[in-house]
C-alpha cells in the first residue's frame, strides 16, 4: 500500500523538490572531492533511492499505511 504512496510522492514532490535538492548537496560535495560528473550522477541517484527507502521504512515502523 505504501508502494503507491511512494510512487506518487516521488513523481510529484520528488521530481520537483527532493531530486534537485539532493543533487545540489551530493554533487556539490563530490565535486569538491574531484569525482567525475558521471559518478556524481550515480551517487545522486543512490542518495535519492536511500531517501525513498528511508521514508518507506519510517512509514512502516510507525505503522502508517495509505489505502486508495
Amino acid at each position: 500500500m505504501n508502494a503507491i504512496f511512494i510512487y506518487l510522492f516521488f513523481e510529484t514532490v520528488g521530481a520537483q523538490w527532493v531530486n534537485p535538492t539532493t543533487g545540489i548537496f551530493v554533487k556539490g560535495f563530490t565535486a569538491l572531492a574531484g569525482i567525475p560528473e558521471s559518478i556524481r550522477e550515480i551517487l545522486s541517484a543512490f542518495a535519492v533511492l536511500a531517501l525513498e527507502w528511508g521514508l518507506c521504512y519510517w512509514l512502516f515502523k510507525k505503522k502508517i499505511f495509505f489505502k486508495l
